[in-house]
């Protein structure tokens, strides 16, 4: 389906309305948390506000993740600060399609999330970095075919 310009614009208003209704009560939260592969959010929240599926507000299709990700949205507090967490999220060669790999994170942007937190995990060469090891990226090897910006 190609969608015009204002058409997805819309769309994507739309799916942030819709992530206002279903994770309810809402609390505009600071951050989205973007959860990898191997990561849960098992401890992370004090409290737990409201959790569904990616799928039942329409930001991802509603085939099982072959990475085996829940593809949930949370949204809960940490302390004072509430988080939006998507556990887990598509990846290209799963779909072919570079608007669902990012339509949740547009989606929490336009929902008035100002921070997004990408947590994945990853190799290093470097045998000073042993796993477990926390880093931050500053440049990667891009093998999807598609610039992360793209979209």
């Amino acid at each position: 389906m190609n969608l015009t310009t204002n058409d997805a614009v819309q769309r994507v208003r739309d799916l942030a309305g819709a992530l206002r209704q279903r994770l309810t009560p809402w609390h505009p939260p600071r951050a989205l948390l973007q959860l990898g592969t191997g990561f849960s959010e098992e401890g992370l929240f004090d409290e737990v506000v409201s959790s569904v599926p990616m799928a039942d507000i329409g930001l991802v299709s509603a085939e099982p993740s072959p990475a085996e990700h829940p593809l949930r949205l949370t949204l809960g507090r940490v302390g004072k600060v509430y988080v939006l967490v998507t556990n887990g999220h598509r990846f290209r060669y799963e779909t072919g399609n570079v608007a669902e790999c990012i339509l949740p994170v547009m989606v929490a942007a336009l929902a008035g999330v100002p921070d997004l937190i990408l947590l994945e995990s990853g190799v290093a060469l470097k045998e000073d970095l042993k796993p477990g090891t926390w880093m931050a990226a500053t440049d990667y090897i891009n093998a999807m075919g598609v610039p992360p910006a793209a979209g």
